[in-house]
C-alpha cells in the first residue's frame, strides 16, 4: 500500500525528493508489472519513470476504444521508423 507522502504522478523534481529501493524505467505493461509485483513487500520503495507528458484525464488515453486513434498522432506515439529489414 501507497504511503500518503508518494505521489502516484509527480515532477521531476518532486521524484527526486523521495529515496527509492528500485527505479523502473518504463510504465508499459512489463515495467508496471514489475513495479507492482515489488511494491507487494511494503518495506520496498518503487519509483517509476516514464518518458512524455502526463495524459492523466485526457480521454484518448482513458478510452480504451480510441486506442487506434493515437497511432501515428505525434502528440502520443513516438513514431519510431526503421530501415527494410532483409529477410
Amino acid at each position: 500500500m501507497a504511503n500518503s507522502d508518494t505521489p502516484a504522478l509527480c515532477s521531476v523534481e518532486e521524484f527526486l525528493k523521495h529515496d527509492y529501493d528500485f527505479i523502473v524505467v518504463g510504465g508499459g505493461t512489463a515495467g508496471l508489472t514489475v513495479a507492482a509485483r515489488l511494491t507487494e513487500n511494503a518495506d520496498i520503495k518503487v519509483g517509476v519513470l516514464e518518458a512524455g507528458t502526463a495524459s492523466i484525464g485526457d480521454p484518448m488515453i482513458m478510452t480504451p476504444a480510441l486506442y487506434p486513434k493515437i497511432i501515428g498522432d505525434p502528440k502520443y506515439d513516438w513514431i519510431h521508423r526503421s530501415v527494410p529489414q532483409v529477410r
